[in-house]
Parts: C-alpha cells; sequence; structure tokens
C-alpha cells in the first residue's frame, strides 16, 4: 500500500512539473526530470568500489574511466562522505547515516543524462529537491526540481535536456536527509581540454604542419 501511495505521489508531483516545463516562455525548458530508469545507448555505470571517506569522493565510469566527484555542498549539514560497495551495488552515503547534500560532477567537464536511485533515511516518504546546473552553447543557466517524493526502494530518476544541453554539475538536497545514492549512471561524460593543455599542444603542432605543406609542395613540383 505504501509503494502504492509513493507512486501515485510521485507521478503527481512529475505531472506538475511536466506541466510547467511545457508551458509558455517556461525559463527552464532545456532540462527534464522523469520517474523511472530510463537509459539510452552510451549510458554508463558509475563505479563506486574503492572505500574512499572525505568532503569529495570519486567514482569513475565504467567504459571510458572518465572520474565523476560526489561533493559536500553544505557543510553545515554534512561533515563527511563514504564510499562502499553494497551487495554488488555501490552507493555514495554520509557517515552519520543521513545524506543531506551531495553535488555530481565530471571534473573538467560536462554530461548529458544522469540516472540516480536515492532512498529515504525514514520509513515515510520523504523529499528531495534538485538543481541542475547546465549550459547550451552561449547559454548557462540552474534549473531547480523541488519537492520531489522520495522514498525507500527502486525510486529511479533520469535527467535529461534538450539537444545541446550539457550539465555542469547536479545537486541533490534534502531537509530530512536520504539514506543513500546507489547506481549511479551518466551519459554523454565528456572532459573539456584546459587552455593551458591547447596552448602547450600548439607549440608542437605547427612544425608537423609545415613540414606536411612543404612535402605536399614538393610532391607537387616533382
Amino acid at each position: 500500500m505504501m509503494r502504492s501511495m509513493f507512486r501515485k505521489m510521485t507521478l503527481t508531483g512529475f505531472a506538475v512539473l511536466a506541466a510547467a516545463l511545457l508551458s509558455p516562455g517556461a525559463a527552464h525548458a532545456q532540462v527534464t526530470l522523469t520517474p523511472g530508469n530510463n537509459p539510452v545507448a552510451g549510458d554508463e555505470n558509475v563505479l563506486l568500489n574503492n572505500g574512499l571517506t572525505g568532503l569529495t569522493v570519486f567514482g569513475a565510469t565504467n567504459q571510458t574511466g572518465l572520474p565523476v566527484a560526489f561533493s559536500v555542498t553544505d557543510t553545515t549539514k554534512e561533515t563527511s562522505l563514504l564510499t562502499e560497495p553494497s551487495g554488488g551495488q555501490a552507493r555514495v552515503e554520509a557517515v552519520d547515516g543521513s545524506l543531506n547534500n551531495v553535488g555530481i560532477t565530471v571534473p573538467n567537464g560536462t554530461f548529458t543524462s544522469l540516472i540516480f536511485n536515492a532512498n529515504t533515511a525514514s520509513t515515510s516518504p520523504d523529499f528531495l529537491a534538485v538543481q541542475v546546473n547546465w549550459k547550451n552553447g552561449a547559454l548557462t543557466g540552474t534549473t531547480t526540481f523541488a519537492n520531489l517524493p522520495l522514498g525507500s526502494g527502486s525510486n529511479f530518476v533520469t535527467l535529461t535536456g534538450n539537444p545541446g544541453t550539457v550539465f555542469t554539475s547536479v545537486v541533490l538536497t534534502s531537509d530530512g536527509g536520504f539514506r543513500d545514492l546507489e547506481q549511479v549512471r551518466l551519459g554523454g561524460a565528456t572532459v573539456t581540454p584546459e587552455p593551458s593543455a591547447i596552448a602547450l599542444a600548439v607549440p608542437g603542432l605547427l612544425p608537423m604542419g609545415l613540414m606536411f605543406l612543404r612535402r605536399r609542395k614538393k610532391a607537387r613540383s616533382g
């Protein structure tokens, strides 16, 4: 019965959000949050089996090996995070057992979709807020989904954006605290080269380009 009530609350909450997003002139139309585990081709699981503890802990995408950071975003509510495997499922949780806030980023990079399974710390439904920092070309913005019903068990949520929209960070917060964050998946994760790295590479590429042009000119004249 509890599961049935939770599902009804979840669907109702997301229906209200969807209506707001699709309304004319909506400011957050580039980001969509839907209930359920809805992966697409190219999504990667985030591995979290390293047992790290700290204000920031790291996982890695299972195919490309890109680092994924999980960080405390408000140290007044959280002191430390813990990652550990649990029955074959990696998770992020608070040392004190109640996770109030956690940010998800790909250091120096972006991603195009996120799936996560957040479980409440209590037996009754709690509420979760999801803040998404995104960019699309020259546009940047923040979209916040508030008061999302949060229960125990399979509480998968899928975050996606319109074509061209990438996410720079996602922050999950809960006043009541949630037990853990499990089964995280990222889509379109990529790292953007830093300007300093590009600057270092250019001098090495110029001689190669000149050599290619000379050989091409010589071949034509010959």
